[in-house]
């Protein structure tokens, strides 16, 4: 499965092979979805932003004493395509997408900001 490079991965982390998806046990999903916004728009760019924001997260954990992300990997995904997706198609596309992650044993970490994608990790 394709993911994102390191640099470009959530938290930036500085090992290549720590973001790969075969060594990564946690996935980053985005999920840019957005067509039922009611009041303001822009829910679409909070995928991006949390992955460009995680880049500034400090990796040293004090309660653990350690460095969590070495134990366990983190892969990113490149965001979903929802291009002439909406209503159960897109929630289909975001299950598709999610079942085959569980199927292969990652656990799943879903980027999203509207609330129809809940549908589709569930």
């Amino acid at each position: 499965m394709k993911v994102l490079s390191n640099e470009e991965g959530f938290l930036a982390l500085p090992e290549q092979d720590l973001t790969t998806y075969a060594n990564a046990r946690y996935v980053i999903q985005q999920i840019p979805y957005e067509h039922t916004s009611s009041y303001l728009e822009g829910s679409a760019k909070g995928p991006a932003a949390i992955v460009s924001a995680s880049h500034f997260v400090e990796f040293y954990d004090e309660e653990l004493d350690q460095e969590t992300y070495r134990q366990c990997g983190i892969a990113t995904l490149p965001a979903l395509d929802f291009q002439g997706k909406v209503d159960a198609d897109a929630v289909a596309l975001i299950e598709q997408q999610t079942s085959k992650l569980l199927a292969d044993g990652k656990y799943v970490i879903s980027l999203g900001a509207e609330h129809t994608v809940t549908n589709g990790f569930v």
